[in-house]
């Protein structure tokens, strides 16, 4: 679980296999509602989302 730097509401990163590859699943708060990208107090709750995902999408290059 990550906060989001939006009071007590938290995204997720749910990591599995499937089809012989690691994947991974984002959860986050409802975009239309929070809106993470655009709020200051969110930017170190998503760069730290970001670095989780990170080995997920160079495992695509």
């Amino acid at each position: 679980m990550f906060p989001t730097g939006w009071g007590n509401y938290n995204a997720e990163v749910i990591t599995f296999s499937s089809a012989g590859r690691d994947r991974a699943l984002l959860r986050l708060p409802h975009l239309s509602t929070y809106k993470l990208f655009s709020r200051p107090q969110c930017a170190a709750a998503l760069q730290r989302i970001a670095e989780a995902l990170e080995p997920f999408l160079r495992e695509r290059e």
